[in-house]
């Protein structure tokens, strides 16, 4: 296959300038691509093809000599078969290879001299172009100078291929410039760049084709600060055409100089551009198949630009198979082709379509059958950006070898235009597209015989839904049916005894896919033959023939209700051998329960290609095979023992036959059989039972349990019964060295047994006896345990007691062994040989304790009927704690007054009834005060009568750091004493205590004591009443009776007052208006 352009450049240079691409992709597209990438390699798998993608450079003007720095260069791409494009990778002058989207590329500012270009294309299987596409040019600058004045187009200048403009806009004028550009006979498309180095606004560059008005306006871009003042545009071209370009600068651009250049593409069959306008049929851009192939190239060139259209016209003499790519890798949305066969179109003539869009990585494919005429094909831009390019390649091949497609359009009825039908052959079959539900397909075939008809239709990577409609000649409805995902996409139908002659068939597609192919066929099978019109039975042949095409495949499937699955799967898709050519028979013997009534017969035609039909066969069978024994089972559900029975059931189709069962034994049993012939009783209708008694000395491990039947003519039956039969009637030998023996460390009421396990493998457990007498015999005694092991403890009632043992083997069917002496042993005694433990210990002292709160209460939680005793360090020791109730005993102790502890720790001793003595403390640590305070001596300074106002002070001598008050007996009690160097007392903190007392009216005590009182901080108190005893009254005295001895008097006389009242006071009187005063005695 060509490989693109494989020019090599003379040398490498190091590349200096700038790299222009399409702008990135978005986040959506992005995300999607990545998406189809990932469904892609999911579905395929990463399958290994068997070739690698392409990749086409498009030519250069020749001889590749360029005459401008800016370079743009365009490529082309081709997956590998089964793949899509993803991308290419670029390399120029041996730099690192750069991934890209786009299909092409512009080199800004390029050096001179020679330069290599390598390209490789990616697809979906991430398989790269392992031959990259080069190209080797070489950069040699020609500049030219504008001539002004070229404002208009009438003025535009002539822009000569291949060489540097440089222009130059008038500042602040928006000064507009137009050139014109004319291109050689093998031109296709011409590009231009323009780059204003250093620019600071923006520059709107507009190419026209012919005619420089808007409705010819080819493409436009603009160049501005944000894409560094240069772009460049590619658009397509005829040969006759010429090229108007419109440089319109912002007024406000400070940069005036320029560089403009133009070039075009030669045409080849890697890249011909569309040429607009081309937006309708009849201005399609025309594309010519160079061996085969061709690709073109277009891009959305405007807002009007929402369809563009090409023409292929094929000069067949027979129709061929055109498969259509189509690659926009940076699609923003859904990019449609439609296939039409001539130029009017319809949906009549349309022959295929193909959609893209991110979500399919911006890929397809799709292959369609073509004849001799004219095609055309839309492609829709109405969902894309502008500037998006596409490339669709169109690559012509002949039919595989073996295959047919249809012919589209044949979506007209045979009633309206019988030559828009596409033939069908028989047995060959033919593919097909769907590409919309109203793409109704029509087929023609032609039977040459009678006999039985059969339409299959598949579609594999179908979505939705597809019927198939079957018509004879006069296109009167025979048949029809539909697939959808849920007949998996596959179906047939079938007509027994259809004649000779013409049919016809009509595809009918509901929200399919357009690239989802489907392959119709029709079979004709000659005859169906088979010998089962009557019931067939056991040792019976059934025999089935079936006339076809030779080098075919056909299966026989009989369905109904089976009683057995392995007899059902033994009926399933039988092969028919070919014995002769297009001869098929089967021939199968019926074995014991082959056993159907009214089976349905269904038969597989397939065909190399894989086309499936079912056809049922429209009478019934019945095979009457039935099982000689239908079931046999026995009631064993354990190891059976001594004694025991062993019931076997039979159930047959034989009703009048001899039967018995045999007991087998297993592999690892000493004899292989234990019982034969043991007799099977019939009671006529085919139910058969009998039992056998397990004997002493039996013994069968996991054995077989065979039924034997025979009939009256001799023939003779087996049937092994699934579950085994497990007899054991062996008494197992005994248990040897039994030893017995207190446990040592605990409370008593336990004794240990050990002893050498039974020789025997199927020992499960052994079984303890206890006996306060020695043991002779087993029978009288029940187990007071069932051992799994080789020891265990044992519970007895009472410590210092000796008690008897014995310990017998049982084996897994319930046998036990004999008594024997290694297996007896005692006496022995369980002994209490552990002190006495606290399960917890506690008090409830919270502060400290004083004679305010003088009681502790102790708790202990132990081991019942012990003795515990509490000790409290300097104070008192071993007092019992009472048992309240079962391991819970209590004390309460009231300290008395006068201690006085620090930190003390409680501690109990506990002894148990066997002596053993245990210890523990009670945390935490506990303070006792109960001794009241020190008072040395109680003052005051009452020694007179203390009247209103006066100052009682009270001082007290005694311990630091006490509460103080006193009281005055039968006047006032509490009044504080401070020893704070602030009420009196000369300092703090020494125990000299100070208060004071003013007297106020009403007070009055004679003789009252003092009393100071001092409480420490446990709270114990202690008082002390002064030496001294204290007066005070505030009550003046009370006058019962005054009297006057004489009424009047003279010089000389002596006047006598007397006064009654209150005893103990001082009395005076007084003559008013005399001034004169005296006393009273």
């Amino acid at each position: 296959m060509e490989r693109g352009n494989r020019r090599r450049g003379t040398g490498k240079r190091k590349q200096k300038g700038y790299l222009g691409l399409l702008p990135p992709a978005s986040g959506l597209r992005s995300i999607c691509r990545a998406i189809a990438l990932v469904a892609f390699l999911l579905i395929t798998g990463f399958t290994a093809f068997g070739d690698s993608p392409d990749t086409y450079i498009l030519p250069l003007p020749p001889p590749n000599v360029i005459g401008h720095s800016d370079v743009t260069i365009w490529w082309s791409g081709r997956p590998s078969d089964g793949a899509g494009l993803i991308g290419f990778y670029y390399s120029l002058d041996g730099s690192p290879f750069t991934f890209t989207d786009s299909n092409h590329v512009t080199f800004w500012s390029l050096s001179d001299g020679e330069h290599r270009l390598l390209v490789k294309s990616i697809d979906s299987t991430l398989r790269q172009d392992n031959q990259p596409a080069e190209l080797s040019f070489r950069v040699s600058p020609m500049v030219r100078g504008e001539p002004e004045v070229n404002d208009t187009p009438d003025l535009a200048v002539d822009l000569p291929l291949g060489v540097e403009m440089r222009g130059v806009s008038l500042l602040g004028e928006g000064d507009v410039d137009w050139y014109k550009v004319t291109f050689p006979q093998d031109a296709t498309a011409a590009t231009v760049t323009f780059r204003r180095d250093g620019g600071n606004s923006s520059t709107e560059i507009s190419l026209y084709l012919n005619t420089p008005s808007e409705g010819n306006k080819a493409a436009s871009f603009s160049v501005n600060v944000s894409n560094g003042e240069r772009g460049s545009s590619t658009v397509g071209i005829s040969p006759d055409s010429t090229l108007f370009i419109k440089i319109a600068p912002s007024p406000d651009e400070k940069h005036p100089v320029y560089i403009l250049s133009a070039d075009y593409i030669p045409a080849s069959p890697h890249g011909i551009w569309e040429v607009e306008d081309n937006s309708s049929p009849a201005s399609a851009t025309r594309l010519n198949l160079v061996e085969d192939r061709v690709t073109a190239i277009g891009m959305k060139n405007g807002d009007q630009d929402s369809s563009d259209w090409y023409k292929l016209h094929f000069d067949l003499t027979s129709p061929k198979l055109l498969r259509l790519d189509l690659s926009r890798l940076q699609a923003a949305g859904e990019t449609s082709v439609q296939i039409f066969k001539g130029a009017i179109i319809s949906d009549i003539s349309q022959v295929s379509a193909l959609s893209v869009s991110p979500l399919s990585n911006g890929w397809g494919s799709i292959s369609f059958l073509v004849s001799f005429g004219d095609y055309y094909v839309r492609v829709s831009n109405d969902q894309e950006e502008m500037g998006n390019t596409y490339q669709i390649t169109f690559t012509l091949d002949d039919l595989p070898p073996g295959s047919e497609y249809e012919l589209e359009p044949n979506t007209v009825s045979p009633q309206e235009n019988p030559d828009y039908v596409t033939p069908l052959g028989v047995e060959t079959g033919i593919y097909g597209y769907s590409w919309g539900d109203g793409d109704d397909d029509w087929f023609k075939f032609n039977l040459g015989g009678k006999g039985l008809l059969c339409l299959t239709l598949q579609r594999p990577e179908g979505i939705g839904q597809t019927e198939l409609q079957l018509f004879n000649s006069n296109l009167i409805p025979i048949s029809s049916f539909q697939i959808s995902p849920s007949t998996s996409q596959r179906g047939s139908l079938s007509v027994p005894d259809a004649d000779p002659g013409t049919y016809y068939v009509k595809i009918v597609p509901s929200g399919e896919r357009e690239t989802a192919r489907y392959r119709l066929n029709a079979l004709l099978i000659g005859s169906i033959e088979h010998n089962a019109q009557e019931p067939l039975g056991l040792g019976d042949e059934l025999r089935v023939a079936v006339n076809w095409t030779a080098g075919r495949e056909v299966y026989l499937t009989l369905e109904g209700d089976f009683q057995d699955e392995e007899v059902r799967k033994r009926f399933e898709r039988m092969p028919l051998s070919e014995v002769s050519p297009g001869r098929y028979e089967l021939s199968y013997v019926l074995r014991e329960g082959d056993s159907v009534e009214n089976a349905r017969m269904l038969f597989t035609f397939k065909t190399p290609q894989g086309d499936e039909a079912l056809y049922e066969y429209p009478e019934r069978i019945t095979l009457q095979a039935g099982k000689a024994i239908i079931n046999a089972k026995h009631d064993a559900d354990h190891i059976l023992k001594s004694g025991e029975r062993l019931t076997v059931t039979l159930t047959s189709s034989i009703t009048d036959g001899t039967a018995s069962f045999d007991i087998v034994g297993g592999t690892k049993d000493p004899s292989p059989l234990l019982r034969g012939g043991i007799p099977l009783y019939g009671d006529g209708r085919g139910n058969y039972s009998g039992s056998y008694v397990v004997q002493e000395g039996d013994l069968v491990r996991e054995g077989i349990v065979r039924v034997k039947l025979v009939d009256r003519s001799g023939t003779k039956y087996e049937f092994e019964i699934k579950e085994p039969v497990s007899i054991d009637a062996v008494k197992p030998s005994p248990p040897s060295e039994l030893r017995g023996e207190d446990v040592p460390e605990d409370n008593g009421f336990q004794i240990r047994l050990s002893w050498s396990p039974s020789p025997d493998p199927d020992v499960s457990e052994y079984n303890v006896y206890i006996s306060p007498i020695p043991i002779t015999s087993l029978q009288a005694l029940s187990p007071i345990a069932r051992v799994k092991g080789k020891s265990c403890q044992v519970q007895v009632e009472r410590n210092g007691v000796g008690y008897y043992f014995a310990v017998a083997a049982v084996d897994m069917a319930g046998n036990e062994s004999d008594l024997s002496d290694g297996a007896t042993t005692g006496p022995v005694q369980a002994l209490d040989n552990l002190p006495p433990a606290a399960k917890s210990a506690s008090h409830d002292v919270t502060g400290i304790v004083s004679t305010l709160n003088p009681v502790i209460n102790v708790k202990l939680q132990s081991e019942p009927g012990i003795t515990p005793l509490l000790t409290i360090p300097d104070l008192v020791r071993d007092l019992p704690l009472e048992e309240k109730e079962k391991g819970i005993y209590t004390i309460s102790y009231s300290v008395p007054k006068g201690v006085e502890l620090r930190d003390v720790l409680l501690s109990l001793k506990l002894k148990d009834k066997a002596g053993n003595e245990s210890s523990i403390d009670v945390p935490p640590p506990i303070t006792i005060d109960t001794k009241p305070p020190q008072i040395k001596s109680v003052k005051h300074d009452g020694t007179r009568l203390l009247v209103e106002g006066d100052e009682l002070k009270v001082t007290l001598e005694g311990e630091v750091g006490c509460q103080g008050w006193f009281d005055i007996e039968g006047l006032v009690k509490g009044i504080p004493l401070y020893d704070d160097g602030e009420h009196g007392d000369s300092a703090g903190g020494d125990g000299v205590y100070v208060g004071t007392y003013r007297v106020k009216m009403g007070d009055k005590a004679m003789e009252a004591a003092v009393v100071g009182h001092l409480k420490d901080k446990a709270g114990n108190e202690s008082s002390m009443e002064a030496v001294r005893k204290v007066n005070l009254d505030t009550t003046p005295p009370t006058i019962s009776k005054a009297k006057v001895k004489g009424e009047s008097f003279k010089l000389g006389d002596v006047v006598k007052v007397e006064l009654w009242g209150e005893a103990g006071c001082q009395g005076k009187f007084r003559i008013e208006g005399l001034g004169v005063e005296g006393k009273l005695y």
